[in-house]
């Protein structure tokens, strides 16, 4: 006989792809905000050494996912100067590019000295755990700078001979040699991220009701202008996904690059949608409405 502490408790876990904490009964997958390069983030301003990048270069760092997580992006630490743009990558242990924010030849233009910076993937990522990944960047110029790792006992190095314009494209196709000893002042302090509340159902509480079919819907009495992310969309109880998919209203629209609508889905499969009203001409949200097949 099995006993549980609440009726939350996870029944079963998959792991055909890792493990996998949102696929069992109220499961949530952990955090992907603690995955971080070495299993150290920076805790000050002055943590890592500022590293000057070469543009043929790409610089790799080891991160270990404890259990399977989705990945927004990578949060550089960014070191004193930030001119330049950046590309970011994720690979498995054989040096397969999973994920990037790379398109087209562009990266994203470094913002912030001495602090993370968020650079998010052209797409969600499911990132199976537990198991071992990389963290790359590459930079199309030398002024920028980006704070890397001085001491530690995990992969960390550069590679060079290549070409900022293709690399990190998703339509690479080759596997990179990544790196399984440490060299110091190479490997850049970053984490993996997710911004969506915590785990694979997206709730910041466990006040929310249990998700049912229908239609559930917030209204905000005063929007405010704190972000997106913030206004109330965590709140909702999501059943486990693995993709979203994001609608934008269109370019010269009152609200126009506003999120229009979040659909959630699982195996290829709709398990959930959220559509978004906005308060006039302004990005502050008016009403949310979460709809369950």
């Amino acid at each position: 006989m099995s006993w549980k502490y609440n009726k939350n408790q996870i029944d079963s876990i998959t792991t055909s792809a890792g493990l996998d904490m949102g696929s069992a009964q109220g499961g949530v997958r952990p955090s992907a905000r603690l995955c971080h390069t070495g299993g150290e983030p920076a805790i000050a301003t002055t943590s890592g050494t500022d590293a000057t990048p070469v543009i043929t270069e790409i610089y790799l760092a080891e991160v270990f996912v404890p259990a399977t997580v989705l990945v927004t992006g990578v949060a550089i630490f960014n070191g004193s100067a930030v001119t330049d743009d950046v590309k970011v990558g994720l690979y498995d242990s054989a040096g397969t590019l999973l994920a990037t924010n790379a398109t087209g030849g562009a990266g994203t233009t470094q913002s912030g000295t001495d602090a993370y910076q968020r650079v998010p993937f052209t797409a969600t990522e499911v990132v199976p755990g537990p198991a071992t990944y990389y963290v790359g960047i590459i930079f199309d110029g030398t002024t920028s700078r980006f704070n890397a790792h001085t001491v530690g006992n995990f992969g960390a190095g550069k590679l060079t001979g290549h070409v900022y314009a293709t690399a990190m494209e998703t339509t690479a196709t080759s596997s990179l040699t990544m790196p399984t000893t440490f060299t110091t002042a190479l490997g850049p302090i970053a984490s993996l991220y997710y911004p969506f509340g915590e785990g694979v159902c997206g709730e910041s509480g466990s006040t929310m009701p249990d998700y049912t079919q229908g239609t559930s819907q917030f209204l905000m009495a005063t929007p405010s202008l704190a972000s997106l992310n913030s206004n109330g969309t965590t709140d909702f109880r999501l059943p486990p996904f693995d993709k979203i998919t994001f609608t934008y209203i269109a370019s010269g629209a009152a609200d126009d690059d506003d999120i229009s609508t979040a659909v959630y889905s699982l195996g290829g499969t709709t398990v959930a949608t959220i559509t978004y009203v906005y308060v006039g001409s302004t990005n502050n949200v008016s009403t949310a409405t979460m709809t369950i097949p």
